[in-house]
């Protein structure tokens, strides 16, 4: 059966950016982790390396031994070749989160830096955004934060061949009846690889929806103690 990691590195080729979206327990975070660590051991000699923005979730340490178990020596590679930021904790503020990721591009990078995640890049500005009541003021976060922290970031990723998988929050949008990232409309704004994670109400399964342009692929997949089986691909 074909992986879904084969799918989107054969996308890769056209954007060099992943946003991943769904409910809670859907395994945004472990997808993530799941994408970076297979591109930066695909080939030997291992030399990838990633950073990891810890936006408003721990790094899932524990996630990462789960899912490369299997082969000790990729392992080794990635535990010490993801490095995470900040250091012990998540953001507290949006304040925070801001100076770190405007600034990430002059900062003094991994040498072989491949892949950055940011986990998950909604969370702050959701709560920014409900202080003010002024649509203007609501406005001119989301312009800041489109123009000083995503496309700049976006835009340094691109120069620098950088992989940039952004994990999002979520909400339900009456108007198409369904799921989509928190700020959908800022968010399509951006020309990136779509991965939604869905859980099925009749069965532990679960499906991911993989879109770009006009191509489109479905994954039946679950979550076991090791990571993801995945069940069946349909078109």
């Amino acid at each position: 059966m074909q992986d879904i990691f084969l799918e989107v590195k054969a996308l890769l080729k056209s954007r060099m950016l992943v946003s991943i979206y769904g409910k809670s327990g859907t395994g945004k975070t472990s997808l993530g982790l799941y994408l970076a660590g297979y591109l930066m051991t695909e080939n030997e000699p291992y030399h990838y390396q990633c950073v990891w923005i810890q936006a408003s979730e721990f790094f899932p340490s524990k996630r990462l031994s789960q899912l490369f178990q299997k082969d000790l020596k990729k392992l080794r590679f990635l535990r010490n070749n993801i490095f995470i930021t900040p250091l012990k904790k998540p953001f507290l503020s949006y304040q925070e989160q801001a100076v770190i990721i405007s600034q990430i591009q002059h900062k003094t990078l991994p040498p072989e830096l491949k892949v950055i995640v940011i986990d998950n890049i909604s969370h702050h500005l959701r709560y920014e955004i409900s202080k003010y009541e002024s649509i203007s003021e609501k406005v001119s976060v989301l312009n800041d934060f489109y123009e000083n922290q995503l496309f700049s970031l976006i835009m340094f990723c691109q120069q620098e061949d950088i992989l940039l998988i952004l994990i999002h929050e979520v909400s339900y949008n009456p108007n198409f009846k369904k799921i989509v990232p928190f700020l959908h409309k800022l968010y399509n704004r951006i020309d990136s690889i779509n991965v939604y994670l869905e859980k099925n109400l009749m069965s532990e399964n679960m499906t991911l929806y993989l879109n770009y342009a006009d191509y489109s692929h479905r994954f039946n997949y679950c979550i076991q103690n090791y990571g993801f089986q995945w069940i069946k691909s349909l078109l």
